[in-house]
């Protein structure tokens, strides 16, 4: 076969090569460009990987780009350069926004985000004009010069199977490179066939493999290429020091006094008897798992609250860059009043913006490929708060002001154990407007249940929402307050928002003071993710310096207050999945500590923040799983199996996270 690019004048003879070196090129140079500009370097060994596999693609490429007539390969081939650029395009600026990348989930699953975000898509795209052009080079070079003047004619099969021949050679070589030696925590091998992060993944071995991994675990499931007897944690990371007895001594103080006895947060479960019974490979190794898991112990702490009413909020993108003592007093005041933990960390997450409510209201980590939340619905929640204080005899009531079925919260909120929940649209009373007013959230709601004691009230809180700029209503509503201050629009828009949480939580506190309540009701204030709608350079803005994009930018706060609380400063790390831990030790519920995958704050217990990079904090310091490096926080440094022991932890807590909500383990369990 001889193809022909014709000049107009004379024609040019090229080798059969020709073709399936462009398509290699192509992939190889968007590959490159692509991990450049998301992470700033090139991780070699699984760069390697990442040549062989594209150039793999290039000759598949090559292959289905002649088996039709001239112009017929022309046009598939230019949809194929033209559809991969808008990959990688979209890929880029998804990530500029939310640090991630889509799933093939999220693309059949996210009309809903990508209407909501349309403004900030437009915002961040004009910021990425320099890196879309670059992206953009291959294809307007071949629109340019290949087009008109490339000639495609069908290939002989004889051809056409040393391409595909050459295809495997390729692809094989790729997986070989895998297995190359490796000291890192997280191998090219271990991603590839084991730890699926879509961040580690694409920065090992880019975004089309990550992709391709993506749509494998989609049809066969994550651990489908994982061994069974694998799937196992090893014991050391979170075993019992003595299989026996249920109490531990809390630490000894030197006042001569015997330390307090502390029973576990555990429940009376069977392990034993349930894996003599267990034929599912995964049952049996969830049992094995958690029955080798240290419950945490109560303390000092635990039933503190006993009996009080709970104001559960997790409050729409708020951040401590909101918390000023003439803006917003009575976050202010929250933050000076209450058990104020601030060493406290939101991660975002790749798939849904509703996860961070998630791992908030459940304190499990959420799934690729679904939207955890939804996804709860059809699930037994026995440690949900609403469910653990609907058992306890409390009244259970929830709100959210935004369309009550958006991310189908009239289905997983009932399932948490609300009995009453309304959103607009199913009996919310409050103005249809973009972002909903948090006042007249609360304004139409204490009425039903102030008198209703003991209650649980849970609010999922919109006035903080994107996008942040006049048009914004509850920025409109508030710009007066803000209008002055020495920011750029969307810093002051973000906090004109807050503004309005800060009067939905001052009218709150005055409703409870109002009905005698206020020294009998715990409000518990979290984020579900930090304000990913403003710019870094706005957010260095607000905080007053270069912001960490590892780690410091995902910290916020969590309060935890009634009026005369006695206020207490804890500095352990936290997040998000230690919210229902710490609240049901507080409220002295009975639960099982060992079924969650955060920790009571108050207790002793080893804590773990951790982030859908697969990175991680601990109180010994922090681990960039991206750079695979550690940065302690103070003291001895811990030897490498400790970091092991830690990201094994990291590992098995996404797994048995996500197989908790596909086995429905609590209801195996017989906790529904």
């Amino acid at each position: 076969m001889i193809m022909k690019i014709s000049d107009g004048k004379t024609p040019i003879q090229r080798r059969p090569c020709f073709l399936p070196i462009v398509c290699s090129l192509f992939l190889i140079y968007l590959e490159t460009v692509f991990i450049y500009e998301i992470f700033g370097r090139i991780e070699w060994q699984g760069y390697l990987s990442c040549l062989f596999f594209s150039i793999s693609g290039g000759l598949l490429l090559a292959v289905l780009s002649t088996l039709g007539h001239k112009r017929l390969n022309k046009a598939i081939l230019l949809v194929f350069f033209l559809v991969l650029s808008v990959i990688f395009i979209a890929q880029l600026v998804y990530y500029s926004i939310f640090s991630s990348f889509f799933s093939f989930y999220s693309m059949s699953a996210g009309g809903q985000q990508v209407m909501q975000f349309w403004g900030v898509i437009l915002s961040i795209m004009a910021e990425l004009v320099p890196a879309i052009l670059v992206l953009l080079v291959p294809l307007l070079a071949f629109l340019i010069f290949g087009v008109r003047k490339l000639e495609l004619p069908p290939i002989r099969l004889k051809l056409k199977i040393v391409w595909l021949s050459l295809m495997i050679a390729a692809y094989l070589c790729g997986i070989l490179a895998l297995h190359l030696p490796s000291n890192a925590l997280y191998t090219p091998q271990q991603l590839y066939y084991k730890t699926f992060s879509p961040s580690l993944c694409v920065n090992e071995f880019g975004l089309l493999t990550t992709m391709r991994l993506d749509l494998r675990n989609e049809w066969l499931g994550t651990d489908f290429f994982t061994p069974k007897s694998t799937t196992v944690a090893s014991t050391a990371v979170e075993t019992t020091a003595a299989t026996g007895g249920t109490e531990t001594a809390a630490p000894t103080e030197t006042t001569g006094e015997p330390a307090p006895v502390y029973a576990k947060n555990q429940l009376d479960i069977d392990f034993s008897a349930l894996l003599k019974t267990e034929t599912d490979p995964d049952l049996l190794a969830m049992h094995r798992y958690f029955q080798a898991v240290e419950p945490t112990s109560q303390n000092e702490y635990t039933g503190r609250f006993k009996g009080k009413n709970l104001i559960l909020v997790v409050a729409e993108s708020f951040t401590p860059m909101a918390v000023d003592p003439k803006l917003t007093p009575t976050l202010y005041r929250l933050s000076q009043e209450s058990y104020q933990f601030n060493n406290f960390y939101t991660p975002i997450w790749p798939v849904s913006t509703s996860d961070g409510e998630y791992t908030s209201c459940l304190s499990l980590l959420p799934s690729e490929g679904v939207w955890s939340m939804t996804a709860s619905a059809k699930i037994s929640l026995p440690f949900a708060m609403g469910n653990l204080l609907l058992n306890q005899g409390y009244r259970t009531y929830a709100y959210h002001d935004h369309t009550y079925t958006f991310y189908k919260r009239n289905l997983s909120h009932p399932n948490m154990g609300y009995e009453v929940y309304k959103g607009l649209g199913n009996g919310l009373k409050i103005t249809k407007q973009w972002p909903e007013s948090d006042v007249e959230m609360v304004e139409a709601t204490t009425g039903e249940y102030l008198q209703d004691l003991p209650f649980v009230t849970y609010y999922m809180t919109v006035s903080g929402h994107l996008e942040y700029n006049k048009y914004n209503s509850m920025a409109r509503k508030n710009w007066p307050l803000v209008a002055n201050l020495p920011y750029s629009d969307p810093a002051k828009a973000y906090l004109a928002c807050n503004i309005e949480l800060d009067r939905a939580l001052q009218t709150l506190i005055e409703k409870l003071e109002a009905a005698g309540q206020a020294e009998n009701t715990v409000i518990a204030l979290c984020a579900d993710h930090y304000p990913y709608g403003l710019s870094i350079s706005q957010i260095n803005e607000l905080i007053g310096h270069q912001v960490d994009e590892n780690f410091e930018l995902y910290k916020n706060s969590f309060y935890i207050w009634h009026k005369g609380i006695e206020p207490a400063v804890i500095e352990k790390p936290g997040c998000n999945l230690d919210v229902v831990p710490t609240l049901a030790n507080l409220f002295g519920l009975p639960y099982d500590s060992r079924l969650l995958m955060g920790r009571d704050l108050l207790s002793d217990a080893e804590n773990l923040v951790i982030f859908s990079n697969r990175s991680w904090i601990s109180s010994q310091g922090c681990f960039n799983a991206l750079t695979q490096t550690f940065t302690p926080m103070s003291g001895q440094t811990p030897d490498q199996d400790d970091l092991r022991r830690i990201c094994q932890l990291v590992d098995d807590r996404f797994t048995y996270s996500r197989l908790i909500l596909e086995k429905d383990y609590y209801a195996k369990l017989g906790l529904d």
